[in-house]
């Protein structure tokens, strides 16, 4: 078997007993999701992928939309963008002024993700979290929670972890980011694109056929084996 995640690495072993898994990220295409190298906007740009305001739902989109207002509350101006593969309905308040795309091309999604100085990722849960990856991609820092494959992702400096689902302790590092000086957030923004590329298509299917050939090998072992 092969995975995407250490989350569903550990899941296989703890869960089913199955240790004889390889680990492959998913991969992304850095030229699509171009690096912007800039500046923090002086508008203050908070970004998150809108997935339906359910409680319920593993998400936790509403978290991301408590996080937003939790930053205004204490005085910090900013602005929430996103998009999603459905609209709002009408009873699912999104931020005030919030920018809201409905369903935007490949093209459009890299520069949602470029126009933020912080992309919010609230899911309690996730066999990845490519918009993680994509954002990064894109040279913007992530303000996630451990699911998925955010650990990882975010272990070489390309955004803050947040191992709660307290809108105000992620409002905590949503703003860390925000007042971060200018070369500090650019640090991090390169941070975020260097991950990126160690994710980028030609790395992963190099470690996707080194994975497969690992398989063949044993196979071949097995058989000779007489197993």
């Amino acid at each position: 078997k092969s995975v995407v995640s250490n989350w569903l690495a550990d899941l296989a072993r703890d869960k089913f007993g199955d240790s004889n898994v390889r680990l492959v990220p998913n991969g992304i295409d850095t030229d699509r999701f171009a690096f912007v190298d800039r500046a923090p906007s002086g508008e203050r740009v908070v970004g998150g992928m809108f997935a339906g305001m359910d409680k319920k739902s593993f998400k936790r989109f509403w978290l991301a939309c408590e996080t937003v207002e939790t930053v205004r509350r204490r005085g910090r101006a900013c602005t929430f963008a996103g998009f999603g593969a459905r609209r709002p309905y009408p009873d699912e308040q999104l931020p005030e002024g919030a920018r809201f795309e409905f369903a935007p091309p490949q093209t459009r999604i890299a520069q949602i993700y470029a126009s933020c100085d912080c992309w919010l990722f609230t899911s309690d849960k996730e066999g990845y979290g490519l918009p993680l990856l994509e954002a990064m991609a894109c040279g913007t820092p992530v303000v996630a929670t451990p699911a998925g494959a955010a650990p990882e992702l975010l272990a070489s400096g390309g955004g803050k972890l947040v191992n709660s689902d307290d809108p105000e302790v992620l409002a905590d590092a949503v703003e860390e980011i925000l007042n971060l000086d200018v070369d500090a957030w650019r640090a991090m923004s390169r941070a975020a694109r260097a991950e990126a590329e160690r994710h980028a298509w030609s790395v992963i299917s190099d470690r996707m056929e080194e994975a497969l050939l690992a398989v063949l090998q044993e196979s071949g072992k097995a058989v000779a084996d007489g197993i």
